[in-house]
């Protein structure tokens, strides 16, 4: 009896059962998560080589950061939720911590090796969803004018269309934010804190 065998094919039918409770649970996954996850999932789980190649880099890409990622990602309705539900100290503490998780799981990934493929493109759609989702409820709230949320809304899907175009083309272009395009982000986190911390504490 295989021993690693058996605990690898168990570990598969649970990983399997919870992709598809995920996925198939209205209540946590959206059309825009079920999307990223289920690019994260096809993403860990393909690869060409052999079986031996392949479990190395499907465990390579189901890292603890990319974990972390991932429940970044499953936070995002739940803040959306708070926000238009007016439960704005819910939300600023829920941002909080998807704050804190992005800079734990870069920490991890830079200090110990743990950077994959998969991680650079799960990181910045983390980071994406969550800034436009909690934009759009603010805007929903009216917490925040429409035309900002036009605004922040049209470029972040100007840049997600030109990244799915250059890999239509079969020219992938390397993402490298510059200085102005961190400046407007880090922008975006305070203000979208601001807000939700005003409101929730009324000051």
């Amino acid at each position: 009896l295989d021993t690693d065998a058996e605990i690898d094919r168990g570990a598969s039918r649970w990983r399997g059962f919870a992709r598809v409770w995920v996925l198939g649970n209205p209540r946590l996954c959206n059309g825009l998560i079920a999307a990223i996850l289920t690019f994260a999932w096809a993403h860990a789980m393909t690869g060409g080589g052999d079986d031996g190649a392949r479990g190395r880099r499907r465990g390579a890409n189901l890292s603890i950061p990319n974990l972390i990622t991932l429940g970044r990602i499953l936070l995002v309705p739940v803040v959306v939720w708070a926000i238009t539900a007016g439960e704005m100290r819910v939300a600023f503490v829920l941002f909080l911590a998807a704050g804190i998780s992005d800079a734990v799981d870069g920490f991890l990934a830079k200090r110990f090796g743990m950077a994959t493929e998969l991680g650079a493109y799960l990181d910045p759609l983390a980071d994406k969803a969550m800034l436009v989702s909690i934009y759009v409820a603010l805007g929903i709230a009216d917490a925040v004018p429409g035309w900002l949320v036009i605004l922040i809304v049209s470029r972040d899907i100007m840049i997600v269309s030109a990244v799915i175009l250059s890999w239509l083309v079969d020219k992938p272009v390397a993402l490298k934010p510059l200085l102005v395009s961190k400046l407007n982000t880090v922008a975006q986190i305070a203000l979208a804190c601001v807000i939700m911390a005003a409101r929730g504490f009324e000051f």
